[in-house]
């Protein structure tokens, strides 16, 4: 469907299949920015080919309307859209699921767990708990030495509970490993870390 490049500023960015079947695709406006941008039920977004005001004196120019470039922001395919001097970033799963994808939810689904995967058929509305569930199925939470705030690892984790069963108090093994006792308290009571065995 897609492979990811560089940019001109060395950011990665989409570049998109160049074998679209153009008969199949159709496309909608944006709602945030009608008149201005379009998405197809490709993924592809395009401007519109509009007229510009220019100078005091009332000229007005034509700007062509193009496609736009996707590129990587947080993980999903984006695109950077203006509308006057406010330019904002919107993912490409999130505007196919407004423009083509009935109902709504909290939040856009990736049933395959692929964020690369912007095709409709892989696209569902859901809620924060359907997209934690998914998270889940996918093998894509951040948990444990995942998570980005860890101050944990699996092998701490081992050698607190090795501690505890050696009888060594939460409050000992939190000042021999350098976490908080709630931390230590947690990991022990099976609270937190249950993947680590």
């Amino acid at each position: 469907m897609s492979k990811i490049t560089e940019s001109a500023r060395g950011e990665p960015c989409l570049e998109m299949n160049t074998m679209l079947n153009e008969e199949n695709e159709r496309w909608r406006p944006i709602m945030e920015f009608q008149g201005l941008y379009e998405i197809s039920n490709f993924g592809r977004v395009r401007s519109v080919s509009r007229y510009v005001a220019i100078g005091n004196q009332g000229g007005k120019r034509l700007i062509e309307g193009k496609i736009l470039k996707h590129r990587l922001t947080t993980g999903y395919p984006s695109v950077t859209l203006c509308n006057g001097n406010k330019e904002v970033t919107r993912h490409i799963h999130r505007l196919l699921a407004l423009a083509f994808i009935p109902g709504g939810g909290d939040v856009v689904r990736h049933l395959d767990g692929n964020p690369l995967n912007f095709s409709l058929t892989n696209l569902a509305w859901g809620s924060y708990a359907d997209n934690e569930a998914d998270k889940l199925v996918h093998g894509t939470m951040a948990t444990g030495e995942k998570h980005g705030n860890a101050k944990l690892t699996n092998s701490l984790v081992r050698k607190i509970r090795e501690m505890h069963k050696n009888g060594f108090s939460q409050l000992d093994i939190a000042r021999a490993i350098g976490v908080g006792r709630g931390a230590v308290g947690c990991v022990v009571r099976g609270e937190t870390w249950r993947h680590v065995v």
